[in-house]
């Protein structure tokens, strides 16, 4: 029974120093379709509209710390590993990243073991997979503040991102 119980922390103490070995991740991001909502002048309407994919970034992801994170589903406690990392993404052609946090007001980004995640900028949603490294850009400006012209169209952009470091 001792060996069974050695066994056994041996174990969970190694699953749990597995998901410790997270690291800091770059990848650089290129959007390859786009499309949302566009005024039509002539008809003085909103339409659907395909547009020219135009996001290009850097990803960098630091790294926090791996934890276990509980979720309540009706009854179900479920327990999943996760890391928690801090997010900027810089515009290709620029030097400056920009902070991406969660939905929460924290700078914090749980990343699920899933590889997904999402964070937001100033006026765009991103959601990430590191696993598949895909991604879609939302911007969601414009057309619910009642202007009726092309300044802010929503779109959603997605694409592929490549691991740079």
């Amino acid at each position: 029974m001792r060996a069974f119980i050695g066994v056994l922390v041996l174990i969970l103490t190694s699953s749990g120093s597995a998901l410790a070995q997270s690291k800091d991740a770059a990848y650089y991001c290129v959007a390859d379709a786009a499309g949302g909502l566009k005024y039509n002048e002539s008809m003085k309407k909103w339409e659907g509209a395909s547009f020219r994919p135009e996001a290009k970034f850097a990803l960098r992801m630091n790294f926090l710390r791996a934890r276990v994170q509980k979720e309540e589903y009706s009854s179900l406690v479920a327990e999943e590993q996760v890391s928690d990392y801090t997010v900027t993404v810089t515009t290709s052609g620029s030097n400056t990243g920009v902070d991406c946090i969660s939905q929460y007001p924290s700078k914090t980004v749980t990343v699920y073991v899933s590889g997904n995640f999402r964070c937001y900028t100033a006026v765009t949603e991103y959601i990430f997979n590191v696993r598949t490294n895909r991604f879609l850009a939302i911007s969601r400006v414009g057309y619910v503040g009642g202007e009726d012209n092309n300044d802010n169209t929503p779109s959603i952009q997605g694409g592929t991102c490549t691991k740079i470091d």
